[in-house]
């Protein structure tokens, strides 16, 4: 083969490499745009429902409060504060959309180009969930192994005109306020309440710095 010939052909090899290397690296920045996003959305759904339960657990402390003065001064039982009994063995939980993890996870977590944001998202989906999680099952735990079980021995439901549409009413009321093991059952909801909360908090705001990242990082 002539010299020339020789070197059109190297030429040509290479410009093909090079426009294969160029393909390739679109669809990869594609892949990762794609997986940002989702990500991004499943974030910004996650802080709608992380705000509900900040405000839920605010809202248990408060009538938690309430129901311990109540039975404390041994007032007598009324309509409201059977509807708050109910809300004290209700149980919201968070459940974080995964859906963009997961799809970086089968793809390969090096699929996010830039180092520190590929660590702060494989540490929040790694450790500050199942973190979160662990404290949401220990308040599961309460409600369902000892609270509504006590509720239900001790109380029946009917309905009620206003939220939580449902309110409990006992079976006994003054046996109630002379069992050294109601009040504290609510002082525990009131604890594992202000551990949520402040939990809740914390996952907020490290869910509001992430989707802020994410989001700069796709639209760079």
């Amino acid at each position: 083969m002539p010299l020339g010939k020789f070197f059109l052909v190297v030429i040509g090899i290479l410009i093909a490499l090079q426009v294969n290397n160029w393909n390739q690296s679109q669809q990869q920045t594609k892949l990762e745009r794609r997986i940002l996003i989702e990500i991004n959305n499943n974030l910004k759904d996650d802080l709608i429902d992380v705000q509900d339960e900040i405000e839920s657990f605010e809202i248990t402390m408060r009538l938690d409060s309430i129901l311990i003065q109540h039975f404390k001064s041994g007032q007598p039982f009324t309509d409201s504060i059977g509807a708050f009994l109910h809300v004290v063995e209700m149980s919201p939980h968070l459940s974080p959309g995964q859906n963009g993890y997961k799809l970086l996870q089968s793809k390969g977590i090096d699929v996010i180009s830039i180092d520190s944001l590929r660590m702060k998202i494989s540490n929040l989906y790694e450790r500050s969930y199942p973190y979160y999680m662990t404290y949401a099952r220990e308040r599961f735990q309460l409600i369902e192994s000892e609270i509504k079980p006590y509720w239900t021995r001790n109380f029946y439901i009917e309905k009620y005109d206003q939220w939580p549409f449902r309110k409990r009413v006992p079976v006994d009321y003054q046996e109630l306020l002379d069992d050294s093991r109601f009040i504290p059952l609510i002082h525990g909801s009131s604890f594992q309440a202000s551990v949520m909360l402040n939990r809740s908090k914390k996952i907020s705001k490290k869910k509001l710095r992430m989707y802020d990242l994410v989001f700069r990082s796709f639209w760079k």
